[in-house]
């Protein structure tokens, strides 16, 4: 009978150690688990804010080069503008004199 006690606490001491065990290695699991996540959110963050910074590159570049061409256009316009006032303000002077006066 002795030996039945005996062996019964031989294998309730057995499962509390298992049991300490396994409670040590979920603990240890789930400190794994949330460094690895932890790592990943850190690799995201710094995957998307070198996509971000990519993209306002891309954007910046489109920027100043929608702006050089409105830049010249607009360049374009006022010497067209200058050119035919020069070629015309003489003539358009004299129209508007005469529409004055009346001849």
């Amino acid at each position: 009978m002795e030996n039945i006690v005996t062996r019964i606490i031989e294998i309730d001491r057995e499962a509390n150690e298992k049991l300490a065990q396994s409670k040590q290695q979920q603990q240890q699991l789930l400190a794994d688990a949330r460094a690895e996540a932890q790592q990943q959110q850190q690799e995201l963050e710094k995957r998307a804010d070198n996509r971000i910074s990519q993209v306002e590159l891309y954007h910046e570049g489109e920027y100043r080069r929608i702006s050089q061409e409105l830049s010249e256009k607009f360049d374009a316009a006022v010497m067209a503008l200058n050119k035919s006032f020069e070629e015309r303000h003489e003539q358009i002077e004299t129209e508007i004199f005469n529409r004055i006066v009346g001849e």
